[in-house]
């Protein structure tokens, strides 16, 4: 494995655990923790039948990437966000009865899995059914929950700088979450998070201080005004917790809320500063709080895949965690690009050109 596909394969992986992990917990407050797992709280999956389940978390960045790549393949980069909304869109629709065989964009709708219902929010399911999606010029809905955030995942994970500047791809961020969520404080979250994965994703040698402070910075540039300062100065704060050993972790994230988008975000900025190089510690910390524990983690997950890679995750986070080789397929296919697969391969195209996967195990 090339060290571009272990990194996209750590990022998702990284992402799809901590969203199992912190699915149980999420919305629990620190002493029902406690009372359910003991005074150290949650230090692992609670698994259902011997199985880890992902969340829409997951499912949105996943379909989003695969929207993405179908751009891509095209070469329809003057068109990205129309594809991010289209593969957003398309997951919503997988959230409900389809018949089979039915026709798909994504070739992630026609894994169960994939389209189990596991939405984390409905008001998501409710934005995304509207004839109009928002945008961070027109914005539509707002909301406090984050349910939106890992979609700019995506646009980080398919970043080329050769074909893309950081400019438009804090706005492919912006406008992944602003589809669902027009709270400016929400989507200039969503550009941060694209933009300081994106730069880790390219030299994950950074301190996670680093690529999140010229991200911020960025962002402030784009999108000038309270809410990207507001972002800003929040993540400065994760860091400044971090590096106070008085504080605990959870003293830290208490105090970080964890709550809203741009406080779940700030969350997992905490929880990767404070331990950098523990994919262990760093999940630990990010479920164990009275916030959003499944958001924090799953961003959390994702920035600590992405920086030690694939191999480094600990195995016995991925014997039971759903979906492995689906995301390992498509974390391939986002390395590779349709050039390595060249024009007339046969997988290749049942999946990008027909939305057919090559086998639904």
């Amino acid at each position: 494995m090339g060290h571009r596909e272990s990194v996209i394969q750590g990022c998702l992986l990284g992402l799809a655990v901590g969203d199992a992990m912190g699915a149980p917990v999420d919305k629990m407050k620190w002493d029902q923790i406690c009372e359910t797992y003991g005074p150290n709280g949650l230090l692992g999956y609670d698994t259902a039948n011997d199985n880890a389940d992902i969340t829409s978390y997951t499912q949105l960045a996943a379909f989003c990437c695969n929207g993405l790549l179908l751009a891509t393949s095209r070469e329809k980069y003057d068109k990205l966000t129309r594809y991010l909304a289209m593969s957003q869109r398309e997951w919503a629709k997988s959230q409900q009865f389809r018949g089979a065989g039915e026709k798909t964009f994504c070739w992630l709708a026609q894994l169960p899995r994939m389209r189990g219902r596991r939405c984390m929010d409905s008001k998501l399911l409710d934005a995304l059914g509207r004839d109009s999606l928002g945008t961070p010029e027109k914005p539509l809905l707002r909301s406090e929950t984050p349910a939106a955030l890992t979609t700019a995942v995506a646009a980080a994970v398919l970043y080329d700088p050769e074909k893309m500047s950081r400019e438009t791809l804090a706005q492919l961020g912006a406008y992944a979450v602003a589809f669902t969520n027009g709270d400016p404080l929400a989507w200039c979250s969503g550009a941060v998070l694209a933009c300081a994965l994106g730069s880790w994703l390219q030299d994950p040698e950074k301190k996670v201080e680093v690529c999140f402070g010229e991200a911020a910075e960025l962002v402030t540039k784009v999108y000038p005004g309270e809410a990207s300062e507001t972002v800003q100065q929040l993540l400065q704060l994760a860091v400044t917790f971090a590096k106070d050993e008085t504080l605990t972790p959870l003293a830290a994230l208490s105090m970080l809320g964890c709550t809203t988008t741009e406080q779940c975000l700030a969350g997992a900025v905490y929880s990767c500063a404070y331990s950098e190089d523990n994919f262990d510690n760093a999940l630990i910390a990010a479920v164990n709080h009275s916030g959003r524990s499944c958001a924090v983690a799953a961003v959390t997950g994702a920035f600590m895949g992405a920086k030690l890679g694939a191999e480094a995750l600990p195995g016995f986070y991925l014997e039971s965690l759903s979906q492995v080789q689906t995301l390992c397929e498509l974390a391939r296919d986002i390395a590779q690009g349709a050039a390595a697969y060249g024009a007339f391969d046969t997988d290749w195209d049942q999946k990008y050109n027909q939305g057919q996967p090559v086998n639904t195990d």
